[in-house]
């Protein structure tokens, strides 16, 4: 069981802007620990909804306080293996709340199919769960949309809880027709997230400063179902 409480700020970058911001942070940052080996490693999130989208409806206003469930991996190799995180994201102005939950896939698949907790889930744990599980029930929520994307993320060397993450390759598929994708951005472009409890470094601001980079409201959820609900021409 994990929580995080931050601020977190988007920034669209082409991949000039990219390339250039690497190259700049490589005196401050290092590598998590899932690309020190191999680089940029596939997300993959499976959102969850009402059957008229009622979430994501709301995200459109971007409203004060949102919330939204979703089901996370990390890598796509021995997937029976390899942990999942069921996560309940809420975003309060503009703090992030995340709760969530490591487990199995076959566990995750049982909580969410018929609320069975695992055996050794601690009590926090089965707190989260029971909180969970009251609010799948309360809004009838299903899967209904999966983003992927490869990811690579830095975490600062003197102050650990300030991280970068970048991801490329967005695109989400609708779990209720497979054939139907879209690509989130453009395919020169990445998403640069930029996460901490508290105030970020001033090297940083600086940076943004000097390459005329810009904070962008983004939310991959919210584009893929404008995507989706525009007939938007998907990918193939």
């Amino acid at each position: 069981m994990t929580v995080f409480k931050r601020y977190e700020k988007k920034f669209i970058l082409t991949r000039e802007q990219y390339r250039s911001v690497i190259s700049d942070i490589t005196d401050h940052m290092e590598k998590d620990a899932y690309c020190k080996k191999q680089g940029f490693y596939p997300v993959c999130n499976q959102y969850f909804d009402t059957e008229d989208y009622a979430v994501a409806r709301a995200s459109l206003s971007r409203p004060y306080y949102k919330e939204k469930l979703r089901l996370r991996s990390y890598g796509f190799s021995d997937h029976e293996k390899i942990p999942m995180f069921l996560e309940m994201k809420k975003k309060i102005h503009k703090t992030v709340v995340k709760r969530r939950v490591e487990m199995s896939l076959q566990e995750a698949e049982q909580f969410l199919e018929m609320g069975v907790c695992p055996d050794h889930a601690s009590y926090m744990t089965r707190q989260i769960l029971g909180e969970i599980a009251v609010y799948l029930s309360r809004k009838k929520m299903m899967p209904c949309l999966r983003i992927s994307y490869e990811r690579i993320a830095y975490y600062d060397r003197e102050q650990p809880d300030f991280r970068l993450t970048f991801d490329r390759n967005i695109y989400a598929v609708d779990l209720c027709d497979q054939d139907k994708k879209w690509m989130l951005l453009p395919e020169d472009f990445c998403l640069m997230e930029a996460k901490a409890s508290g105030a970020m470094p001033l090297w940083f601001a600086k940076l943004l400063s000097a390459q005329q980079i810009y904070s962008s409201s983004f939310s991959k959820y919210r584009r893929a179902f404008q995507l989706m609900t525009e007939g938007t021409e998907r990918i193939r």
